[in-house]
């Protein structure tokens, strides 16, 4: 394990610097280069690539900082109901991402590492990130793909889909996300037992953005994703196989402060 912080060290390293350099030659003197916040997320579930986690209330708090297009963050689920680990967090996740334009395009290099305290039978692992998104009119279209780097490799899963936002007013916006997630054989054996590569799930989010004071907002939130490969289907609605469901949705509202 050593020997992936280092990486993970050398890989943060090298997204500063180069968002440094970045600064440097594009004249980033003078404006606001450096921002962080937090945020409180009340979930009625934790659902991860339509895999249910939790699926009762959860709290998943969020630490962040960005500067020169690098972003520094940490995640965490904290149990609230009656589950196991109840009143413990189950999960920290270490996020280094960095963002950058190239024509119209947005490229995103990240890594998340993944932990996962009081789970004994869950090793830590983390996962090497690619996303690419490009602006349509009013719709943003992206892809991404992710490939486990560490415990379960080469387990991967991508995701494609678009995305809106729109201004009600200076202080309220809309967004709404439609995606489609499909997982390699190895992701899909790992997380829910069946060996077959497969177009997971669809998936839809919708949330509203309300700036209530400075540096403060509040945003309601729904999720809602359906596993659609009849495999997988079968597979996850086992109750002796999966603690899961087929048809997931989320609602929660995250408090978020920004500077």
């Amino acid at each position: 394990m050593p020997a992936v912080l280092r990486r993970v060290a050398m890989l943060v390293t090298v997204m500063v610097f180069t968002g440094c350099v970045y600064a440097a030659e594009s004249g980033y003197c003078g404006e606001k280069i450096l921002t962080f916040g937090c945020d409180a997320d009340f979930n009625s579930k934790y659902v991860w690539k339509g895999i249910v986690i939790n699926d009762k209330p959860v709290i998943q708090p969020v630490v962040w900082l960005s500067a020169y297009d690098v972003t520094l963050s940490i995640f965490g689920n904290f149990v609230q109901d009656n589950e196991a680990n109840r009143g413990k967090f189950n999960e920290f996740d270490f996020t280094v991402c960095y963002s950058r334009q190239f024509m119209n395009f947005t490229i995103e290099p990240s890594f998340e590492f993944y932990t996962f305290p009081n789970q004994d039978e869950s090793p830590d692992t983390g996962m090497g990130i690619l996303k690419v998104s490009y602006p349509v009119g009013p719709v943003n279209i992206f892809m991404s793909h992710a490939t486990d780097l560490v415990n379960y490799s080469p387990a991967s899963f991508s995701e494609a889909g678009c995305g809106t936002d729109y201004d009600i007013n200076d202080r309220v916006s809309a967004s709404a996300l439609a995606y489609i997630g499909a997982g390699s054989s190895k992701f899909n054996e790992t997380y829910t037992g069946l060996t077959k590569d497969a177009v997971n799930l669809a998936g839809m989010n919708f949330s509203i953005t309300y700036n209530a004071a400075k540096y403060f907002y509040l945003r309601p939130h729904v999720e809602i994703t359906s596993i659609i490969d009849s495999d997988l289907r079968n597979q996850i609605n086992d109750p002796e196989l999966n603690n899961s469901l087929a048809d997931v949705s989320n609602i929660g509202i995250t408090m978020s402060l920004e500077f």
